[in-house]
C-alpha cells in the first residue's frame, strides 16, 4: 500500500490490523498527470501552473480537504474568513462530489481575494501543485493518503480535522512534530475564522512554522531512501511467492506422477 510503515506502525490501528494480512509498503508512488478530467484537467493544470510561477517561493497556502467527508457550511465560513484576514497567498480546492450547496464560499470572497488567492471547484492536479515551489504549507484534514503524499514533496502540513476518524493520524503527525493543528473553541469543539487565521500566522511568520518546515524538508530525504528499500523489498518478495508458486506446482506434479 502507499505508505510507510514507520508512520503506520505508530496508528491505534495498524494496516496489519486492519487487514488481517501481511501489508507491504511502498512509500509514495509518484503520480503521473494524466487527462482525468478531461479538457477541464488541462485547463485548470494550466491556469493554476501559470498562477503559482508568479509567487514567491514556499509563499502559498494549498488548501484541500477529503471529499469523502464534505466540510460543513461553518467550515467553509472559518477558514474563508482566516485567508482573508491572513492575506497570505493560497489555492483553495474545494469540491464536493455531491453537489451540496453548503460548500458555496461568502458572498464576494473570490472577488476580494482575487489578488492573492485563486479558487478552483473543479478536478486539479494536486501532485503538480504539491511539488511546485511555489507551495510552502498544505492546510487539510488529516485523510492519510493527502498527508502522507505531501510529506514526501516535504509540504509542512496544517490540520483541521472534520472528523473522529483523522485524530489518531493528527496524533501520529505530532508525534513527529510534521504539523500545527488549527486550534478548536474548548466548548464547542469546532474551528473559527480566528484559529485559522492564527495557525496560518504562526506557521508562514513564526519561528515554530520554520522550525516545522525545516524538519519536513530534512525527513523528506530519508522519505526518498525508505522509497528504494520499499520497492526492493516488494520485488523480493514478488521473487519469493514466484518461487513458492513454481515449487508448489512442481510438488503437485510429483505427487501425480505417484
Amino acid at each position: 500500500m502507499p505508505s510507510y510503515h514507520e508512520l503506520d506502525e505508530m496508528l491505534p490501528q495498524p494496516p496489519e490490523q486492519i487487514f488481517q494480512k501481511p501489508v507491504i509498503s511502498l512509500g509514495h508512488l509518484p503520480q503521473t498527470a494524466t487527462n482525468v478530467g478531461g479538457n477541464n484537467y488541462l485547463m485548470n493544470s494550466a491556469i493554476i501552473q501559470e498562477w503559482l510561477v508568479k509567487k514567491h517561493q514556499c509563499s502559498v497556502v494549498y488548501i484541500a480537504f477529503d471529499t469523502e467527508i464534505p466540510l460543513t457550511r461553518y467550515q467553509v465560513l472559518a477558514i474563508a474568513g482566516g485567508l482573508e484576514g491572513s492575506r497570505f497567498p493560497f489555492i483553495w480546492i474545494i469540491r464536493n462530489p455531491l453537489g451540496d450547496q453548503t460548500l458555496d464560499l461568502p458572498d464576494g470572497f473570490v472577488e476580494r481575494t482575487i489578488e492573492y488567492g485563486l479558487v478552483c471547484k473543479q478536478w486539479v492536479p494536486h501532485a503538480d501543485i504539491l511539488s511546485h515551489p511555489s507551495v510552502g504549507r498544505f492546510l487539510t484534514n488529516g485523510n492519510w493518503n493527502l498527508c502522507i503524499e505531501a510529506l514526501d514533496f516535504g509540504i509542512p502540513l496544517i490540520l483541521a480535522p472534520n472528523s473522529t476518524a483523522e485524530v489518531p493520524n493528527t496524533q501520529v503527525l505530532q508525534e513527529y512534530r510534521f504539523e500545527c493543528e488549527v486550534k478548536r473553541d474548548p466548548f464547542l469543539l469546532v474551528f473559527f475564522s480566528e484559529h485559522v487565521y492564527q495557525v496560518l500566522k504562526l506557521v508562514m511568520v513564526d519561528q515554530r512554522g520554520e522550525e516545522v518546515r525545516q524538519r519536513v524538508i530534512a525527513m523528506k530525504g530519508v522519505f526518498t531512501n525508505l522509497q528504494y528499500q520499499y520497492l526492493m523489498n516488494f520485488l523480493y518478495r514478488l521473487n519469493e511467492i514466484k518461487k513458492q508458486k513454481v515449487l508448489r506446482k512442481f510438488h503437485e506434479c510429483a505427487m501425480c506422477k505417484d
